[in-house]
């Protein structure tokens, strides 16, 4: 462009250059598969998101969780870490729009159950934790019980076994 005063003598300049119109589109929905997602305690699990129609573009996708005691969520990827509900949710268009999936963890159930130590040799008054170890490691156990076979020779709590009397006793450890 070109302004001239004067009689032409003097002049100005301003180049301009014209490009087309910004083409993005945004989305008009967030589509969040699967709608369900059943995993167990330890488990992963994907979801996927698509955004009509199918040239849209999305810059601020940002999942989140319900509740992140029961399964947190990073890029698309849930991962389960206790028993219960959660809604995972994907959002865009700052929060305008989204769409949710509901995950439900579930527990893993114990195969086996061992103790820290088979055998305990110990002086009347001194005490000794016992660990429980249980198989897989991603089970869980929530209704442990402990015993003894004689509780004046020895007792145990939480599996703190203490030695009250000289004599035998056999501790034993259940749950399920």
């Amino acid at each position: 462009i070109t302004v001239k005063c004067n009689g032409g003598e003097l002049a100005a300049v301003c180049q301009v250059k014209v490009t087309e119109e910004n083409t993005a589109i945004k989305p008009t929905a967030v589509e969040v598969a699967p709608e369900t997602l059943a995993l167990k305690v330890g488990e992963k699990g994907t979801l996927t998101v698509t955004f009509p129609p199918s040239n849209a573009e999305v810059t601020d996708l940002v999942w989140e969780t319900s509740d992140n005691t029961v399964a947190t969520v990073a890029d698309g990827e849930v991962t389960a870490l206790k028993a219960g509900e959660a809604l995972i949710t994907a959002k865009c268009n700052n929060g305008e729009l989204s769409s949710s999936c509901k995950v439900t963890v579930t527990a893993v159930k114990p195969t086996k159950i061992e103790l820290s130590s088979r055998t305990l040799e110990l002086t009347v008054g001194s005490e000794h934790a016992l660990e429980v170890k249980i198989t897989p490691e991603n089970a869980v156990a929530d209704d442990i019980t402990w015993y003894t076979t004689d509780d004046k020779v020895a007792t145990v709590k939480d599996g703190l076994v203490k030695a009250v009397a000289k004599g035998d006793a056999t501790i034993t450890v259940k749950c399920n």
